[in-house]
């Protein structure tokens, strides 16, 4: 059972962390409401803000494995069209010659 309450980002007291494989977080400090994002995250493991130095739980986590897929399905789709723009450009300026 998770004791965690992503409400207020307060724990009850004896919760043991458990670590697994990294995440992809985002982060939200809820007493100086400053947002973060950040590849080197844990379920459970809290990460200290920066401007207020209090302890924030991610609220929202995903694998790094999906968040790769994602980046490398978003390279290929811009490559192709890029190769798209390239022959459209070479037909345009091959008419114009």
């Amino acid at each position: 059972m998770n004791n965690f309450n992503f409400q207020n980002n307060s724990l009850k007291q004896n919760q043991i962390p458990r670590v697994s494989k990294k995440c992809f977080g985002e982060y939200e400090c809820n007493s100086c409401m400053k947002k973060w994002k950040s590849a080197n995250t844990y379920i459970n493991i809290p990460q200290e803000c920066s401007k207020c130095h209090t302890l924030v739980y991610a609220t929202k986590q995903n694998s790094l494995s999906k968040i790769y897929a994602q980046l490398r399905s978003q390279k290929e789709s811009k490559q192709m069209y890029l190769n798209e723009l390239t022959k459209m450009y070479q037909i345009k300026v091959t008419n114009q010659i």
